[in-house]
């Protein structure tokens, strides 16, 4: 092959790789269609997109996971009433119904902007300083229940100085004054 039919090969790979649906690279046609709702500031009748507030879903990343919002001062239990909230009071638009096709896929995509959870555990111990050293002894207090009360448990009493933590004397008879 000559250096024009390899340029021509590698341009077409190229393009053919650009035009990859979203679907071959891990996102379903709910996170899709949820992103361009997401992304649209005429969608349910509003004026601003949810990307306006949240530019590529930042702050968005755990509301995927939480079942209890509060946006404004005001409370929602669920990840549909957020939207909704978000839809009617930041957007200006229409609430829309929790069991619509929109909504789903709004929370579809909401739920897609989660950091993926490993595909392994922590990482094995590097043998270094420290590595194969017993545990330190345990100290009372730090990570032990603490001793009971009582004199004699294993530390002498410190001797008590008058006027540091003792009261001063009684005036009276028999104190040198």
């Amino acid at each position: 092959m000559n250096g024009k039919g390899k340029k021509l090969v590698l341009t077409a790979a190229l393009m053919m790789g650009l035009a990859v649906p979203a679907t071959l690279m891990g996102q379903t046609a709910a996170e899709e269609r949820g992103q361009a709702l997401f992304n649209d500031p005429k969608a349910f009748g509003g004026q601003v997109s949810c990307n306006s507030c949240h530019p590529g879903g930042q702050g968005l990343e755990r509301s995927g996971t939480k079942t209890r919002f509060r946006i404004m001062g005001e409370r929602q239990n669920s990840l549909a009433e957020a939207i909704n909230f978000c839809i009617i009071n930041a957007n200006k638009g229409e609430a829309i119904a929790e069991d619509s096709r929109e909504m789903q896929d709004m929370i579809a995509y909401i739920k897609s902007l989660a950091a993926p959870a490993p595909a392994y555990g922590p990482p094995p111990p590097v043998p270094g300083p420290g590595y194969g050293v017993p545990p330190r002894p345990r100290a009372p207090g730090y990570d032990m229940p603490p001793a009971p009360p009582g004199p004699g448990y294993g530390v002498p009493p410190r001797p008590r100085t008058p006027g540091y933590d003792m009261p001063p004397p009684p005036p009276g008879p028999g104190y040198g004054r």
